[in-house]
Order: structure tokens, then sequence, then C-alpha cells
């Protein structure tokens, strides 16, 4: 996706940014799908940009697919994001880690998640594919805190990790 880069894949393509608020992550995530070079795939677990777009406060441009997938469909929305991103390279913005856990309100969720977003990871880094993570919270004494809902979420190793300060 990056056209100055010629040294091959990424080898770290995900990144995760907090945010203080949810208005502050989709602005932001809304911004970055809007001013990608090339495809976006931008997965709206919280619908809120969904939301935007459908009502016309936010124009929807013609590269950014929106998928809004439930627990039920999630699989299938995964399988066909990966067939997509092993082709060519994309922006695949996840929105956000907070609805995204939240489609499995048990605690065995973090599974569920964590497999899903390392997949689309490791797939991704053929193709050059990006994966960016919003969510909302802030840094705690064990690790993430994520808003509302209070799950922790420890050592992100795979990728970057950003705190907004806003």
């Amino acid at each position: 996706m990056d056209k100055n880069r010629s040294e091959g894949p990424r080898v770290h393509n995900l990144d995760i940014a907090f945010f203080p608020n949810a208005f502050a992550k989709s602005r932001f995530l809304e911004s970055k799908a809007r001013r990608a070079d090339g495809a976006v795939i931008y997965v709206d677990f919280d619908l809120l940009y969904g939301g935007y777009t459908m009502s016309g406060l936010v124009h929807q441009p013609s590269h950014i697919l929106v998928r809004q997938p439930g627990a039920a469909e999630w699989n299938k929305e995964l399988c066909m994001i990966l067939q997509l991103i092993s082709k060519s390279g994309h922006l695949v913005i996840l929105d956000s880690l907070n609805g995204f856990n939240a489609l499995w309100p048990d605690m065995g969720s973090g599974r569920q998640v964590a497999c899903s977003i390392m997949l689309l990871a490791a797939v991704g880094r053929a193709t050059d594919t990006r994966i960016l993570v919003g969510a909302v919270g802030r840094r705690g004494d064990g690790g993430w805190d994520l808003h509302p809902g209070g799950r922790l979420m420890r050592g992100p190793d795979a990728g970057n990790v950003f705190q907004t300060v806003l």
C-alpha cells in the first residue's frame, strides 16, 4: 500500500490506537480510511461509522467497503476479508476492539478476537495489507483498560500501540 516502500512486505502490519472517547476514535479512523491510497475494508463493530454514512452525515468514498458483521456472520465475513487481502494490499480498519469483544459477551471472546486479528495480520503481510484497530480505553497498571466493559488487554507484542491525547 505504501508506494514509497520497495524492501518487501511489512514485518509489523498491525497497529492499535487507543482513544479517550468513541467520537475521537471514529473521526480518526474515518480520516485514515478517506485518505488511504488504495482499497479499504472498514469493519464497523460498534456501528458508529456506518450510522454516519447511512444518515448522510459522512460521505462514503467508493474505495471504502463497509462491513457490519454480527457474531453469527463473523466467520463468513472473516473468510471474505481474508480472500480479498490475500490478493492485493488493503487497509483493514477494525472499529472497534470494544465492539469486537462485545460480539461474544462471555469471557472466551478474547481468544476469538485475538485469533481473528492475528490471522488478518498474518495473511495480510504477503500483500502489504495494514491492519488498524481502534479502541476506546486508557493505559492502566496491568495493560490497557477497554471502556466500557473494563476488559484488560495485556502485552500486544505483535504490533504498535498508540494512545491518543485529546
